[in-house]
This record gives structure tokens, C-alpha cells and sequence, in this order.
């Protein structure tokens, strides 16, 4: 439970911090992006208005800043062209094009309709002279380029390192974050292992008295329901204790491979009589030779939990279905019987809480046959097995309960 718990932490955590700087490093960016935009609108808008050619109508395009001028004079061209956009007039401050590929540009800027935008590593303006004709401006703005996509880059490397450092500190943390919590859970194991034991002694007594009354009295209806409440009291000690000890972190536990058929068939074998007294019927499917991996006595007992449930909480009328088979890379064993719905299908995860029996008023006569706790202790001992224990229905109404276990990948020899 405290690994859950611990790795649900990093995993949030990690996921705030990632969005967190996932935000940063994208609002920094559009930003800086919107920035140069802004910058290389103000100087094309410049260098058109103060071109040789002034602007239909005396328009003015931009501000005048002789600071844009001389930063980009050497870096920008203007094409002219006629109505059948060939290029009739080339103004250029500096071998950075040829003529051919000015040309080749323009009637690709001009085939798009689009008045200003990006070309290669050029943005571009589109403007008419007073003569009528068009005339394209393109301002090389290859090294705001590279600056926006080095800036881009380095914000990424850096926000990754970050994450990454920030992963390394939440997984420090989070064994300091849960450490008060496992102190509780100890605390509360420890303090139900010691009242089990000091429950035991009293239990004992009163079981002993009982049958000394008993014998001195003969058969009293007293003297046997306080017997009957004895045996349930040191039921629920029993199942307290193992429940406890099955949750524990450093539980050492024999996983091996074996024969989980073989155990399925012990255990149908020991309730089938149980069955029959209860007037049920037990119907198995059981496919032979199917090997896990895991804890073997955990194990069965995990499946014997799973029978004695279906045998209580089953209806005589109808068989109570037990079935192990392979699927893909599992191996699942499964209960399957009717039941009096005394706890809501879409709420069936309920039952593997501790003390979760559903309503007692729609199911009474077995009010009194358990505590709630042998689903939490076949989940536990599940989990214990890396297994998986779900609770379901069918089309029929009945409930399905699933022990899903990883196959045996290798032959087992």
C-alpha cells in the first residue's frame, strides 16, 4: 500500500512539474517569437518606405527608424515584376541572391496571394508602386531564425535537465513524504498483531469454561451461543492477524513456478462436501497443467478464500461455476454464481474493503456467516503474488470474481 501510495505521489508530481515547465518553456518561446516578429514587421515596413520606389499614394508603411536601415541595409532585396509577374526590376544591396533565384522567390511569393509571411529564410512584403506594378520586398532573416530555434533549443534542454533533477528531488522526498504514514501503518499492525495475542488468552479461557459448564450442565442454548460467538471472535482475530501480516512491506514470501491446476483441484476437492452440505453444486472447468508464478500455500490459500465465498453467497438453485484457464499470457481462475445483489454492480470494488459485506437487510440469513475481511485478505495475498483480483458480472446476473496470474513464459521442466 505504501509503494502505491508513494509511487502515485511521484507519478502527480511529476506530471505537475512537466506541465508546469512544459508552460514555461512554450510562453517563453511565443513570447520571444512575437517579439522578433513584431521587430522584423517594423523594419521590412521600414525598408519599403524608404526604398527607391515610394509607396502608392505616398502611403507610409511604417515608422521611420535610420536604425533599421543600417542594421539590415545589406540584407534585404526588392523584385519587381509585371502583370504577368515577370521580374522587370532587381534592387539588391549585397551578393546574397542571384537574379535566377530572386526570381524564382518572387513568383513563388506571388503565386500564394498572400501579402506578407515567410519564404525560405525571408519574410516578405508585398507592396504596388505608383506605376501599377508589384514589387516584393524580402528581408533575410536567417540569423533571427537560428536565434529563435538556438533559444528554443536551450529552453528545451534546460526544462528537461530541470524535470530531470526534479524527478531525482520529488524521489527523495517522497520517502520522507510517506515515512510518517508507514510509521502509522506499523503502529496500527503492530497494535493488531499484539491485541490478537492478547485476545487469544481470554478466547481460551472462556472456551474452556464453556465446556466445563457444559459438562456440568449439560446442553444449554447459552452456554452454546456463547460458544458460537467464541469461535467467530477468534475467526476475526485470525483473519485480523493474517490480514495484517499479508500487508506488511518486507513479508518474505517463496515465489516459484508451479502447478496452479493442481492446487485448484486440492481445493475444489476439499469444498466439494462443503458444497453438498450446503445443498449447492460445485461445476468445475479446470485445464490441466497450467504453471505460474508465485507464492504456492499463498496461493491456495487465496483460491480457497474465492471457493468459500461463492459456496456462502450463492443461491442453492443454480451451480456455482469454478473455471481455470489460459488467456494470451495469463492464467485466470474464476467463481461465477448468483447472488442476492445486496451490493450495487457498479460499485463491486467495495467488497474487497475491509469489514464491506453490502446491505445485511437484503441478504440476512448470511449476516452472520463472516466479518467482511477474507476478500481483503485474498486481494492482499494477490497483490503479494503480482496478480490481479477483480470482481465482475455477467449477462446472466451472476457475479464473476478473477484471479489473474502471468504465465509461466519459459516450459516448465
Amino acid at each position: 500500500m505504501l509503494s502505491k501510495a508513494r509511487r502515485k505521489f511521484i507519478i502527480w508530481a511529476m506530471v505537475a512539474m512537466t506541465v508546469i515547465v512544459v508552460v514555461l518553456i512554450a510562453a517563453v518561446n511565443i513570447v520571444n517569437w512575437n517579439m522578433t516578429e513584431r521587430t522584423l514587421d517594423g523594419v521590412i515596413s521600414e525598408i519599403v518606405q524608404n526604398r527607391p520606389y515610394p509607396p502608392a499614394g505616398g502611403m507610409m508603411l511604417g515608422p521611420r527608424r535610420e536604425s533599421a536601415m543600417t542594421q539590415y541595409g545589406n540584407r534585404y532585396f526588392i523584385v519587381s515584376l509585371d502583370e504577368n509577374l515577370e521580374m522587370t526590376d532587381f534592387t539588391l544591396q549585397q551578393e546574397i541572391i542571384s537574379s535566377e533565384e530572386a526570381q524564382k522567390l518572387a513568383e513563388k511569393v506571388a503565386g500564394t496571394g498572400q501579402k506578407t509571411g515567410y519564404a525560405d529564410e525571408y519574410k516578405f512584403l508585398m507592396f504596388e508602386r505608383r506605376n501599377g506594378m508589384t514589387s516584393i520586398c524580402f528581408l533575410d532573416c536567417s540569423t533571427n531564425l537560428k536565434a529563435l530555434h538556438s533559444l528554443l533549443l536551450i529552453s528545451v534542454l534546460v526544462g528537461a535537465a530541470g524535470i530531470v533533477l526534479g524527478f531525482l528531488f520529488i524521489l527523495f522526498m517522497s520517502r520522507k513524504t510517506v515515512e510518517p504514514v508507514r510509521i502509522n501503518i506499523e503502529k496500527q499492525k503492530q497494535f493488531i498483531t499484539n491485541a490478537g495475542h492478547e485476545l487469544k488468552t481470554p478466547l481460551s479461557a472462556i472456551a474452556t469454561n464453556m465446556d466445563i459448564l457444559t459438562m456440568d450442565l449439560g446442553e444449554n442454548e447459552w452456554v452454546d451461543g456463547t460458544k458460537k460467538q467464541v469461535r467467530r471472535l477468534r475467526k476475526l482475530v485470525e483473519n485480523l492477524v493474517s490480514l495484517s501480516k499479508t500487508e506488511e512491506e518486507d513479508l518474505d514470501i517463496d515465489l516459484k513456478y508451479f502447478d496452479l491446476s493442481d492446487v485448484v483441484n486440492e481445493c475444489i476437492d476439499g469444498f466439494d462436501p462443503i458444497a453438498q452440505m450446503s445443498g449447492k453444486q460445485l461445476k468445475a472447468e479446470i485445464q490441466d497443467h497450467l504453471t505460474v508464478q508465485g507464492d504456492p500455500s499463498m496461493v491456495q490459500q487465496l483460491i480457497s478464500i474465492l471457493c468459500d465465498n461463492a459456496i456462502k453467497y450463492s443461491r442453492a438453485e443454480e451451480p456455482i461455476e469454478l473455471k481455470l484457464y489460459a488467456e494470451g499470457k495469463t492464467v485466470i481462475f474464476q467463481t461465477a454464481n448468483a447472488w442476492d445483489r445486496n451490493v450495487d454492480p457498479d460499485h463491486l470494488d467495495m467488497l474487497f474493503e475491509r469489514f464491506y459485506r453490502g446491505d445485511p437487510a437484503r441478504n440476512p440469513e448470511n449476516k452472520s456467516s463472516g466479518h467482511g475481511l477474507g476478500l481483503s485478505i485474498a486481494r492482499a495475498m494477490a497483490e503479494k503474488n503480482h496478480a490481479r483480483l477483480t470482481a465482475d458480472t455477467d449477462s446472466g446476473g451472476r457475479i464473476l470474481f478473477r484471479a489473474v496470474f502471468k504465465k509461466q513464459r519459459k516450459e516448465h521442466n
